[in-house]
This record gives C-alpha cells, sequence and structure tokens, in this order.
C-alpha cells in the first residue's frame, strides 16, 4: 500500500513539471509570436490600403512607434472598384490603447531596416474620436524602404540601359565616345578655345586688350566716373535734365501742356475750331476731298497737255516761245536803261 501511494505521489510529481513545462512553453512562443501581454484583454480594428506590401498575419502593429498588437488577417476586400480600398487587414491591438486610436489617425505599412519585415504603423489621433472596437482606421500609402529599393533599382536599370546606348554609339554622348570625326571636331574646338584664352591672356586682339591694357583699363574707369558724376549731377538736379526729373516747377509746365492738349483734343472730338469741323463735318469733308479731285484732275490735264499750262508744260514750242520772248523782255529794259529818252518824248503843239 505504502508503494502504491508512492508511486502516485511520483506520477504527480511528474505531471505537475509537464505542466508547467507547457505553461512556460505557450507563454514563450506567445511572446515570440508577438501576441503581446497574456491575458490582456484585446480589440479587433480594420483598415483599407491599396497595397499590403507584403504585410503577413502575425506582423506587428505599431502606434506611432510602440507595439500594441499583431495582424490578424490579410486579404482583398469587397471593394473591387476602389483602388484606395483593394486590400483589408484586421488586426488586433490592447484595449487600453483605444483612446489614442481616432478618427484622425492613420494606418500604413512600413518596413523594418532595409530588408526588414513590413509592419503595420498608426499614427497617434488627437482631435477625433477614439474608433471603436470592430471600426475601420483609415488606411493611406506612403512610400517605404521597399519602394525606395525599388526606385533605386529603376533607376539603376535606366543607368545601365544609357551606359549600353553610349557604348553602342547611340546619341550625342555615344558618338563623342564612339566616332573618331565627332571626337577630332570635339578636341579641335577645345585645342581652339585654348588657343583663344592663351591670346586673350598676351593681350592680343580686342579681348586680350580688353583684359591687359592698362590705357584701354584708364578710359573705362574714366567713362565709369563720368557717368557717376552725371547721376550725381541729376540726384541733385543740376543741368537740363536733373531739373527735368526734380524740379517741381518743371513737371506743373508738362502737367499744364497736357491738360492744355486734352482740351485741345477733346473740342476737337467735340467738332469745334477748324480742325474740329474738318475731322466731324461730313460737308468740309466732302468738300475737302472735291478739292482734291479736282486737284488730281487738272494734274492729270497738265500731264496730258490738255489746256493753256498744259500745252506750256508738254510743247517745247512753248517753251521756246516763251524763253524768246523773256530775251527780248530783257533786251528791251537793257536798251530802257542805257537811253531812256528814246522811249519817253513828250510833244506839243501850239495852234
Amino acid at each position: 500500500m505504502a508503494a502504491r501511494k508512492a508511486v502516485t505521489w511520483a506520477e504527480l510529481r511528474v505531471g505537475l513539471f509537464v505542466l508547467a513545462a507547457l505553461a512556460t512553453v505557450a507563454t514563450f512562443i506567445f511572446y515570440v509570436t508577438g501576441e503581446g501581454v497574456l491575458f490582456a484583454r484585446q480589440i479587433a480594428l480594420k483598415t483599407y490600403l491599396p497595397d499590403v506590401s507584403g504585410l503577413k498575419s502575425g506582423a506587428p502593429v505599431r502606434l506611432a512607434g510602440v507595439e500594441i498588437g499583431t495582424v490578424k488577417t490579410v486579404g482583398l476586400s469587397g471593394f473591387r472598384d476602389d483602388p484606395a480600398r483593394h486590400t483589408e487587414v484586421v488586426f488586433l491591438v490592447r484595449q487600453q490603447f483605444q483612446d489614442d486610436i481616432r478618427s484622425d489617425s492613420e494606418a500604413f505599412i512600413t518596413t523594418e531596416g532595409l530588408l526588414g519585415e513590413s509592419v503595420l504603423e498608426i499614427s497617434r489621433g488627437t482631435a477625433g474620436t477614439p474608433v471603436p472596437a470592430g471600426g475601420v482606421v483609415p488606411g493611406t500609402q506612403r512610400g517605404n524602404i521597399k519602394q525606395v529599393v525599388q526606385n533605386v533599382e529603376r533607376i539603376t536599370g535606366d543607368f545601365r540601359t544609357l551606359i549600353a546606348d553610349v557604348r553602342a554609339g547611340k546619341g550625342t554622348m555615344g558618338k563623342l565616345m564612339t566616332d573618331p570625326a565627332l571626337y577630332d571636331r570635339a578636341n579641335r574646338a577645345v585645342g581652339e578655345f585654348q588657343s583663344l584664352t592663351q591670346r586673350a591672356a598676351n593681350g592680343e586682339g580686342t579681348l586680350g586688350k580688353l583684359v591687359v591694357s592698362e590705357e584701354l583699363y584708364d578710359q573705362l574707369k574714366g567713362t565709369a566716373t563720368t557717368l557717376d558724376e552725371v547721376a550725381r549731377d541729376l540726384r541733385a538736379g543740376e543741368g537740363t535734365l536733373g531739373k527735368l526729373i526734380y524740379d517741381t516747377t518743371v513737371y506743373d509746365k508738362a502737367s499744364s501742356v497736357v491738360d492744355r492738349a486734352d482740351r485741345l483734343v477733346g473740342r476737337v472730338e467735340a467738332g469745334e475750331g477748324t480742325l474740329g469741323k474738318l475731322i466731324t463735318e461730313d460737308e468740309l469733308h466732302e468738300n475737302l476731298k472735291q478739292t482734291f479731285a479736282n486737284a488730281r484732275d487738272i494734274s492729270r490735264k497738265i500731264n496730258a497737255g490738255e489746256g493753256t499750262i498744259g500745252r506750256a508744260a508738254n510743247d517745247p514750242r512753248a517753251y521756246e516761245n516763251f524763253n524768246e520772248l523773256t530775251s527780248e523782255i530783257r533786251a528791251l529794259i537793257s536798251d530802257f536803261r542805257k537811253d531812256p529818252k528814246r522811249y519817253l518824248r513828250i510833244k506839243l503843239s501850239l495852234f
């Protein structure tokens, strides 16, 4: 009977030891899998994202960098027509952090390190109301390490393509690297530029003289000094231009002239005065138009040799007769001056 009790007590101790070991292993597994504090109350929340970027069940959930739960499920959502909500993520968080997850919080996926696992990150809310159990935390997509790596890979690929094109002689850079003629022209251009700079440094040519000539420098300095003096005189109101800029009386006179010109234009537009009537009255316009037409008609007739003036202008004989008449008149005047008594005779007779 004593042996039976001893065996029973040994079995009991073994059983207790096995139970303690199982409890220890269960607790260890619980912490390793990230299920949080043992026996802590949790609530389920969800969020919708355009892409889960490799997020898996059991991934950590963090609030402002502090781990508060784990991802429960990841799958496609029922919002087929909404690209911003193609995937649904259900996650568990400890209830004590519920007040920090508000309607203005945002859920997004980030990455631990360069090649680490994906993590569901939640921003801490401030002004909104707490999200209830089973509620939805607004999701957004932010740049993460994976996207940066993808961008770097894409840029690297483009760079490799560019290098391949250059090696194949494509584009300007490729031709410059592979075409001997283009290389020779570029080399010759560089040599000419070096020669130009050397000539300028030696004082040759216009550019060289401008760089090294002391006389030209003195002339430019004198010109700058003169311009500075002119500007100083202008600021002081000296000279005609200075008075024009700074003298208020000149401004008043100019303003008065502008006012008078404005009044004159107003009178012309109103049809006052000769110029106003000429511009606004149709009858005067028609008379002036008819006068110009008559002048053109007279000019045409003269050019055609019509009328006395036309014949005199176009008939050579008329010109010769006029020239001969002029000569005779000059001879008569000359003879009259020599002997006026010959032409002035007074005859007196007595009856």
